[in-house]
């Protein structure tokens, strides 16, 4: 089963440039932003591509609960998805042109699923896994509550 961490504590600092977003757990998602908000609603992308790089080079992080002091960022559903499929992908050796080959569909179609920036839907998603002998699987769980 491909498992990829997906919630990611940070650390704010002030800066003059703006605020600094730091990620123990993946540094290479480290960034600045203007405004903490701004900070915030980027987080999830910041650590999306990140995590690209790191399924590349085959060394998923290991991450640690949020400490006291520390803010959470969570890589949304629709792009963990997206991501799952790129490190099921990454597993068993599958280039874009033989799942092309495989799904009847054009290479630069294929290849658009394969990007972070390209909206994908679930079923197109699910259907590229089952092409390289995998499946979605969903389930819903309690938030948990640290207070």
């Amino acid at each position: 089963m491909t498992q990829i961490p997906l919630i990611y504590r940070y650390r704010i600092e002030r800066r003059p440039e703006g605020y600094r977003f730091r990620f123990p757990d993946l540094r290479e998602a480290d960034f600045t932003a203007e405004t903490a908000e701004d900070g915030v609603r980027t987080a999830p992308d910041q650590l999306a591509r990140a995590l690209v790089k790191r399924i590349h080079e085959k060394n998923p992080p290991r991450t640690e609960r949020a400490h006291k002091g520390e803010g959470i960022a969570q890589i949304p559903p629709s792009l963990a998805a997206k991501l799952l499929f790129i490190a099921r992908s990454e597993e068993v050796g599958m280039y874009p042109a033989e799942l092309a080959r495989r799904l009847n569909m054009k290479p630069q179609e294929v290849h658009r699923i394969y990007r972070l920036e390209h909206a994908t839907k679930i079923d197109t998603l699910n259907m590229a896994l089952n092409a390289i002998g995998s499946r979605i699987a969903l389930s819903v769980e309690p938030l948990e509550n640290d207070s």
